[in-house]
């Protein structure tokens, strides 16, 4: 073949170990140079350890830094020859391969991206190979207009139409991926956006692909995500997709469809959505797009109700523990009540002062040590003044037999100081005292610290 624009190339690519990096095992391409790094990087697939059984995946998409603008069809699966986990892939190359033609192609006998390599690799003829793609879409196409397959490849569309150019991750779907991507590209054509770059089986999203297919718990960052399991919250386009579906099913191939779009004149999105609400001649099911409009809005009430329904239970929760809230202040309340209750009748509880204390300054002390009290808690102001009081009684219980045996009675409310430091008794007095309020002001501080 002297003309390159006849014939695709291929390319096998398994991964070097000595290299460390995906490389050209086998090639038809006269110039190497094609195979850039950005080339290989949109070969590539990180698959992790669970995607070791994974089944092949398949992708159209341009080729990168081509000025002919070619196509590339790679079908990839994880490989672990090189004995470590990665890719393997065969890749076809040509100026007339599109997604019509990958799709074709997905059952295609003559794939090596992983095993043994062919004995040789030569170029393939377009022709011949767009001979063995086109019975390969149809199958895929017709396998779209199953009963089984109508409502995700609505939804699909849908999501299609809502994206325009933009890309989109599928999530969702329980439809074989090709399939749903044969029978939205047999309804919608080129007319919504010319890009058909798809992947499927993808462990990460693709900078250059379109519409992607992950593989699963694979997360999406870039771009729309049309989740497949139910209706979107609010679209202007699912009634159109339901009409052009249904439509779809309703004629025997791919080619009496094309035919009743261009009868209709439908050449660009807006004709086809104008032709899509007009009925899209889908007589034969005059009402199923009212019918699909009537179960969205049934499965919106249910998820509406579902939210109210956890909404009152959150707030059955919060009203639960706003009671709990409520009992514990109110004990509360009765603990500081009893606890002021006890701290009045302390305040109030005569006492007698110290010997030579006079009554003013006693009081000034038993105010103070409710301060101290307060400033810890009520129930240790309390034990300070019991303690106190027992400090009080013990002094005043070994001053009255040393008075009794003393020649000369000291004046009312003093102290002997020279018998009781002879004796020793007042310093023993006035250090047991200090001991006991020091004692129990310490084991205050430490209580009011762990509490």
């Amino acid at each position: 073949m002297d003309n390159a624009a006849d014939v695709v190339d291929q390319i096998i690519v398994r991964y070097d170990p000595t290299l460390r990096a995906l490389a050209p095992v086998a090639t038809t391409l006269p110039d190497s140079a094609l195979v850039s790094d950005r080339f290989l990087a949109l070969v590539d697939a990180p698959y992790r350890t669970r995607d070791a059984g994974a089944g092949p995946g398949l992708s159209v998409v341009r080729v990168p830094d081509d000025p002919t603008r070619r196509t590339m069809i790679v079908r990839r699966a994880p490989d672990a020859s090189s004995g470590r986990l990665a890719v393997g892939a065969h890749v076809l190359v040509g100026t007339g391969v599109d997604a019509r033609t990958g799709l074709g192609l997905a059952d295609w006998d003559g794939w090596f991206p992983t095993g043994e390599l062919p004995d040789t690799l030569e170029p393939i003829p377009q022709d011949h190979l767009q001979d063995l793609a086109t019975p390969g879409f149809r199958r895929l196409s017709d396998a779209a207009r199953e009963p089984g397959v109508r409502q995700e490849l609505a939804r699909f569309v849908d999501a299609l139409l809502r994206a325009g150019d933009g890309r989109l991750t599928v999530v969702g779907h329980s439809a074989d991926p090709l399939v749903l991507l044969a029978g939205a590209r047999a309804i919608l054509g080129s007319y919504v956006s010319a890009d058909w770059a798809f992947g499927v089986g993808e462990a990460a999203q693709q900078p250059d692909v379109r519409i992607s297919f992950l593989l699963p718990d694979v997360r999406a960052f870039r771009g729309q995500v049309a989740d497949l399991t139910g209706y979107p919250p609010q679209s202007d386009h699912l009634e159109a997709a339901h009409v052009l579906v249904s439509a779809y099913r309703r004629y025997p191939d791919a080619a009496a469809w094309e035919t009743a779009r261009q009868s209709a004149d439908v050449y660009d999105a807006e004709s086809l959505l104008a032709w899509a609400y007009d009925g899209a001649a889908s007589d034969a099911e005059p009402r199923e797009h009212e019918i699909e409009k009537l179960r969205r809005h049934a499965q919106e009430a249910d998820g509406a109700r579902h939210s109210l329904a956890q909404r009152v239970v959150q707030l059955e929760a919060e009203q639960a523990a706003l009671e709990e809230e409520r009992e514990r202040l109110r004990q509360r309340a009765e603990e500081a009540e009893r606890a002021t209750a006890r701290l009045a009748a302390t305040a109030a509880r005569p006492s007698e002062p110290l010997p030579g204390v006079d009554r003013e300054r006693w009081g000034r002390i038993r105010q103070l040590i409710r301060e101290l009290g307060e400033l810890f808690d009520v129930d240790s102001g309390q034990e300070i003044e019991a303690q106190l009081d027992q400090v009080v009684a013990r002094a005043r219980a070994t001053r009255e037999p040393r008075r009794a045996a003393a020649p000369v009675e000291p004046e009312p409310h003093t102290w002997d100081l020279d018998v009781d430091l002879e004796s020793g008794t007042f310093a023993q007095t006035v250090w047991r005292s200090v001991g006991m309020v020091a004692l129990v002001l310490a084991i205050v501080v430490v209580v009011a610290m762990a509490s």
